[in-house]
């Protein structure tokens, strides 16, 4: 029924636009309809990045092209894309986003491509800030002239040769 059919019509735009993830349409590489996460996400109002070209979210011409290349064949075989890309904020920053897309219907190309944006850059940070306090951890654990070791527990979990050498233990078996 028609009352049915503008249920679900209702149902569909409130998921789009309360969603937690940024949600955008495309069709002819341009962005055609998203919902406010999206253009938030990317420092936009809706109405202003709505019918913007694809490309001017993207860091450059190389980036574009190539998740252009690696999604065609995909989604014209109504296969998912999935891949994590940097993308250009409104302020000139970029940000890191785990992507997903589906063609709205691999028969029709026409009908356009929905892209599914979950902005991943402070925990991409995040890691990467990790990464590097244990690479300071394991040179100052390499180079310190003194015995150094980590305990949890009261259990030793980790420490540097000097302090297996100052006990006389070989390797790690102080462990």
């Amino acid at each position: 029924t028609s009352e049915a059919l503008l249920q679900a019509s209702h149902e569909v735009q409130a998921i789009f636009q309360n969603a937690s993830i940024g949600i955008a349409l495309t069709r002819d590489r341009v962005i055609v309809r998203c919902n406010q996460t999206f253009a938030a996400m990317l420092g936009y109002t809706q109405a202003a990045i709505t019918n913007k070209a694809a490309r001017s979210i993207f860091p450059s011409n190389e980036a574009y092209a190539k998740i252009g290349q690696d999604a065609s064949a995909l989604l014209a075989a109504g296969a998912p894309f999935r891949t994590e890309q940097k993308f250009l904020h409104r302020d000139g920053n970029l940000i890191s986003c785990s992507v997903s897309a589906s063609a709205v219907d691999p028969k029709h190309p026409e009908w356009g491509t929905i892209w599914l944006f979950d902005d991943v850059t402070a925990e991409r940070q995040q890691a990467t800030e990790l990464h590097s306090a244990l690479m300071r951890i394991e040179a100052i654990k390499k180079n310190a002239p003194l015995g150094i070791l980590f305990t949890v527990n009261r259990r030793i979990t980790d420490c540097n040769a000097q302090f297996n050498q100052m006990f006389g233990f070989v390797q790690d078996t102080a462990i």
